[in-house]
């Protein structure tokens, strides 16, 4: 036991001996922690500390980051939960943590954060939701699009403004979203879209998209696809 305690490293703050609960993050920094607080946030802990005695010497393992557990000890050890600023691959590992933890009130928190911080940068706020499987982030999302958004972040040179946004740019980036998210966006584009003869060649059609992008966020239902 004695060469164990020595090789365990513990999280400096959150190394409290009356702590009853330790969590072990997946880069293998250990966390004491109270236990009524993760019961009081998290059903995840609320169901195993319920028919569990606590033991010292039995981590909690969590697939999480030393860094996404601090931010979660943090926000449940104030009255106030405060988020601070995430970067986007920190803003889903931190939203599936809540989400794995069942904890809706800190979630919650931290929709809230992300959407203030990326609302303004709908292509990253849509990645977030997709990456966690919210529907009405993602909508959130879809509804913050408009034209000069999608130019700008989708055509290399955008000084051009004629020059239009090729399906193959969208296709690009709608690859980084979950199989039905992308489904569901193509789905709702393509319904008001309409075939025109191509000038240049009479053995081709161009397809155009009319897009309004708040009818498309309030129809966008990607369960249809899964």
């Amino acid at each position: 036991m004695g060469n164990q305690d020595t090789t365990t490293e513990y999280h400096s703050t959150y190394n409290d001996p009356r702590d009853e609960v330790v969590i072990r993050s997946s880069d293998n920094i250990h966390f004491r922690a109270s236990r009524h607080k993760l019961m009081r946030v998290s059903t995840f802990f609320k169901d195993i500390l319920d028919i569990r005695p606590v033991d010292h010497s039995e981590p909690i393992p969590l697939e999480f980051t030393s860094e996404v557990i601090i931010i979660f000890l943090d926000a449940i050890s104030t009255s106030t939960v405060q988020i601070p600023y995430l970067e986007v691959k920190t803003a889903k590992s931190l939203l599936n943590l809540c989400n794995f933890l069942m904890s809706d009130s800190i979630q919650s928190s931290v929709t809230d954060k992300v959407i203030e911080i990326y609302l303004s940068v709908p292509f990253e706020l849509l990645e977030i939701a997709s990456s966690v499987n919210d529907v009405t982030l993602a909508q959130k999302a879809l509804s913050a699009f408009d034209t000069n958004i999608v130019r700008f972040r989708l055509i290399p040179d955008s000084s051009d403004n004629f020059k239009s946004v090729g399906m193959d740019q969208l296709l690009d980036y709608l690859k980084r979203l979950r199989p039905s998210f992308q489904l569901s966006i193509l789905h709702e584009l393509l319904k008001p879209g309409q075939l025109f003869p191509n000038h240049k060649s009479i053995d081709r059609l161009v397809f155009v998209m009319e897009i309004d992008w708040k009818s498309l966020s309030d129809s966008f239902d990607p369960s249809q696809f899964e």
